[in-house]
């Protein structure tokens, strides 16, 4: 079942003062989801919800 939620591991975010880490992410439209893989690369966006939780708003495949 696809629950809509991801993990990623990723680089340093210093916007955000996040250093590298894995971690799980809600996603917006979990239909974008269908179009990754397990352990493919991939380019994502995300905002700061009013519950404070981070929401993945767009994730596609990385080009090479």
């Amino acid at each position: 079942m696809n629950t809509g939620k991801v993990n990623l591991t990723h680089a340093p975010i210093p916007s955000l003062g996040w250093s590298a880490m894995t971690m799980n992410f809600q996603t917006k439209n979990k239909a974008e989801l269908s179009n990754v893989k397990v352990g493919q690369k991939v380019n994502f966006e995300l905002i700061k919800g009013a519950d404070g939780q981070y929401l993945i708003t767009r994730i596609s495949p990385a080009k090479s």
